[in-house]
């Protein structure tokens, strides 16, 4: 095989799915990985003061937007050093500050609300039934299109209810309306309609302006001198270096400590640029081919 034939091959084969393992700001910041490759970072870090553990999720590859994922421990460690309200609360303060940071808007589950597993004052009430192994979580859709929703989706699953009989007449509908729905540049779409259908749509609306407050019209200079309407800032870019910079918003101005990421992914990057990578071989965990299967270093 001529050594053409060789470069050719090394072009051609492409990996689904290459993801290391505790990458630090500075590895981030100099990956000559390009961004459009680039599909998560999960990290594991302590607050420096109340001494829970939280995981933050930023995902950047997702059809609707990406997003940030903001876990507590399970329930039977964090109530080990609290209440169940107080690792509530600490978890929304840290949310609603944030977002301060990222921009975004909060999504709001159906039936729980802003807080995924809560306690007190769900949409639903009891909704909750408190797994000793769950966690309470909450998720920031970095969006600017969080306001806007699609009134004949929302009267097509109102139409279609909720009850579904598979087979039967509505069971394309629904399927039609969950294909059309995942299109919607608005990622809480489906959980306002399901909240609607459910005859929660007030109580749903009420969560929502809570945690996502209204646009607050401004005048005319003050728009021109900051470019905004409304309180929540502008949703952030998702790339390696923002990534960087916001585990350094963690550790310097929040003063979480041993912080460091468990998982960062690329998505369809060649042998040639996973040979030319500016990331450590060494924190590979792992490489797999379209159909997820994986790739042993020493084969390549």
């Amino acid at each position: 095989m001529s050594e053409v034939e060789t470069i050719d091959q090394a072009i051609e084969r492409e990996f689904e799915l290459v993801s290391y393992t505790t990458l630090t700001q500075d590895e981030l910041r100099k990956s000559n990985y390009p961004d459009s490759k680039f599909c998560l970072t999960f990290m594991n870090t302590v607050d420096g003061n109340s001494k829970y553990n939280y995981s933050f999720d930023l995902v950047r590859d997702h059809p609707h937007s990406p997003y940030l994922v903001v876990l507590t421990e399970k329930r039977t460690d964090f109530l080990r050093k609290g209440s169940e309200r107080d690792a509530e609360e600490a978890l929304k303060e840290i949310a609603l500050t944030i977002r301060t940071k990222t921009g975004g808007y909060f999504g709001i589950h159906p039936f729980y609300g802003a807080i995924q597993g809560t306690h007190f004052n769900p949409i639903l009430t009891d909704f909750c039934k408190g797994a000793a192994d769950e966690k309470l979580s909450t998720i920031i859709y970095l969006t600017k299109n969080g306001r806007i929703f699609d009134n004949d989706l929302t009267k097509e699953a109102v139409s279609i209810g909720t009850t579904i009989t598979i087979p039967g007449p509505n069971a394309k509908r629904l399927l039609d309306y969950m294909e059309n729905a995942n299109k919607c540049n608005n990622p809480n779409q489906q959980n306002r309609d399901q909240a609607i259908t459910n005859r929660l749509g007030e109580k749903w609306d009420v969560e929502f302006e809570k945690y996502n407050p209204p646009l607050k019209r401004r005048g005319l200079i003050a728009r021109i001198f900051d470019g905004r309407e409304e309180d929540i800032p502008l949703a952030m870019d998702v790339t390696q270096k923002s990534v960087a910079d916001f585990m350094d918003y963690l550790e310097e101005e929040l003063e979480f400590s041993d912080l460091r990421t468990t998982q960062t992914d690329y998505k369809r990057i060649t042998l040639v640029k996973f040979n030319a990578s500016t990331l450590p071989r060494g924190k590979v965990r792992g490489i797999f081919d379209k159909h997820y299967n994986k790739i042993e270093l020493f084969s390549l």
